[in-house]
């Protein structure tokens, strides 16, 4: 990726899955609704995407990452999450009907994988913002500095929310403060799970309930 050119955008996210492998902490999901908007950065792929391999080879190399891993294991999604295609709508008819063969391609991917097509369908009932074809159901993001965002797809990582109560919500800014300073204080814990909240806010990647998580994170001291 081209972390030098990243861009920084306007996106519907907010901390909403609870991910056992982070010690029951939460970690970021997209969300749909209202528009309450954080901020996030677009990064570059380092090459040009021209074919559908091409596409299909990112979204390893982003799946990968999203495990962390540094070698893909060829699999671009879990019954927890999986990597989405955002595919922008634009007046230029030659780059939108090459976008749209490789939309095409994307979505026939993931259906003719069996596995693919069962954790989508899980994705796309879970307010995960997937669609079963593996399509992120989010509009195309606005960038903070008002410039156009100069590309014709997007892939991203879209992990399955944890609601609870009736009817199912997302966790308030005090329950997420809540699992962290928990983790934090679990016996035999060796890593400081806070540190995801506080590395997002130093780089920019930030949601509409970080001052409330912030002062409760705060108040705990």
């Amino acid at each position: 990726m081209d972390k030098q050119n990243a861009t920084s955008v306007m996106v519907p996210i907010r901390y909403g899955r609870l991910s056992s492998g982070r010690s029951n902490t939460y970690t970021m999901v997209f969300f749909p609704g209202p528009a309450q908007l954080g901020s996030a950065k677009v990064i570059p792929c380092q090459k040009p995407v021209t074919s559908g391999s091409d596409l299909i080879e990112e979204a390893k190399y982003l799946w990968a990452a999203e495990q962390g891993q540094s070698i893909p294991d060829n699999t671009v999604s879990a019954q927890w999450g999986g990597v989405a295609l955002l595919v922008k709508e634009q007046s230029d008819c030659r780059r939108h009907s090459h976008a749209l063969e490789l939309k095409e391609f994307w979505t026939h991917f993931i259906r003719e994988n069996s596995q693919n097509a069962r954790n989508y369908d899980e994705l796309a009932r879970s307010e995960a913002c997937v669609s079963g074809d593996g399509l992120l159901q989010i509009s195309w993001p606005t960038a903070l500095n008002g410039c156009a965002l100069e590309l014709d797809l997007l892939l991203a990582t879209a992990n399955r929310p944890t609601l609870s109560g009736n009817p199912p919500e997302y966790p308030d800014p005090a329950t997420i403060a809540a699992a962290w300073l928990r983790a934090a204080n679990d016996q035999g814990s060796i890593e400081n799970y806070q540190d995801y909240f506080w590395k997002n806010r130093a780089n920019g990647i930030t949601t509409f309930h970080d001052e409330e998580i912030e002062a409760a994170l705060k108040n705990s001291q």
